[in-house]
């Protein structure tokens, strides 16, 4: 039995062939199909990355998809960290105020900026 694996390695800002979100950037239907053909997705990086940055946006629209369409996904490191968030927040996007947008104690928050109608 001959068995081939092909495995490709990519950069949490390199993700958009698989990427799929309606009204974003990330709207090629073809995406969805490139998505569909993984079969497995590994998803590692440094714990210092926080899951709400935006360094972090690629990875945490492929995690999501993986996690509403039920995709065989192993979380490592800051994969981990994503995969909390996720599913904490029911893949919603949040936007963190606190520690200039790191988080912190919860004792800090009323020293926080409150958002205009905006977001800002």
């Amino acid at each position: 039995m001959l068995v081939a694996v092909y495995l490709q390695v990519k950069k949490a800002s390199h993700l958009r062939p698989w990427l799929f979100q309606q009204g974003s950037e990330f709207s090629d239907p073809v995406s969805v199909t490139r998505f569909d053909r993984l079969d497995f997705v590994f998803m590692y990086g440094d714990p210092k990355l926080l899951p709400w940055s935006k360094a972090a946006r690629q990875a945490r629209i492929l995690l999501r998809m993986c996690y509403n369409t039920g995709k065989a996904t192993f979380c490592a490191g800051f994969g981990g960290q994503l995969l909390a968030y996720v599913s904490a927040t029911g893949s919603r996007e949040l936007h963190v105020v606190n520690g200039g947008g790191n988080g912190g104690d919860l004792e800090d928050i009323t020293r926080c900026p409150v958002p205009t109608v905006d977001g800002r």
